[in-house]
């Protein structure tokens, strides 16, 4: 039998700049103790300056240290893996974008035409059955559900009207839990100026969250950013 590989090859443990791995939560899946205090996340896309098409992250909390990295590998023209990885070079979480189609309707529209909303799932090593999170149709808003493993809603996330996606200003997307906000993933506007490393978005949640939610959120704003702006444009660098 081949031994599993949990470390990423090619990947060296960094030197500086992360985060001091917290110690004494034995129940806290491994690699996800950085997440445990944190109420706020920046994700920083990495631009290759020499046009890979994979898109890198680069998770910060508020004193710009690391949490994570987190890399696309494209299968196709829709699909892809996203691994995030720890300080330790180990992978902790692998999300893996699919298209669903369906025949009930566009957007509201009552068309009997298939579409394709986004669905992606989440796996956290030795934690059972995968998350989902979805793409929700609707005619204004772009919406998304985060699902348990069977397929029980976890969070809501509203975005802005459609029409505002192409805005020059700050994008909210709220997030719900059974009605209620308690977090929200912000897309960051920084004007028309082209960084090789700057804050793209910022995910704010209670410091009390499970670091299981917390990751999931995290996933959630990755896949709304491959989902929503598969071409990052410069203004948003």
């Amino acid at each position: 039998m081949r031994p599993i590989i949990t470390t990423q090859p090619g990947f060296q443990p960094p030197q500086s700049g992360w985060m001091p791995l917290p110690q004494g939560f034995e129940e806290v899946p491994t690699g996800l103790e950085y997440l445990t205090y944190l109420d706020t996340v920046m994700i920083h896309n990495i631009r290759d300056p020499i046009g890979d098409r994979n898109k890198k992250y680069k998770l910060k909390n508020s004193n710009g240290e690391q949490v994570l990295f987190a890399f696309q590998k494209l299968n196709g023209f829709i699909t892809c893996d996203i691994h995030f990885i720890n300080g330790q070079g180990i992978e902790v979480l692998t999300m893996k974008r699919e298209t669903k189609y369906f025949l009930e309707g566009c957007y509201g529209w009552g068309s009997t035409i298939g579409c394709h909303p986004f669905e992606c799932t989440i796996r956290i090593p030795s934690m059972g059955p995968p998350w989902i999170i979805r793409q929700r149709p609707q005619l204004k808003t772009t919406s998304y559900d985060v699902l348990d493993g069977d397929e029980n809603a976890i969070f809501q996330i509203d975005g802005p009207c459609c029409c505002r996606l192409l805005g020059c200003k700050d994008m909210e997307f709220q997030i719900r839990k059974s009605n209620e906000m308690i977090g929200e993933i912000t897309r960051k506007w920084t004007g028309f100026t082209a960084q090789v490393d700057h804050g793209l978005y910022s995910v704010t949640f209670s410091s009390g969250l499970d670091v299981i939610s917390k990751a999931l959120l995290l996933s959630a704003a990755i896949f709304i950013d491959i989902s929503e702006f598969p071409e990052s444009q410069n203004r948003y660098r």
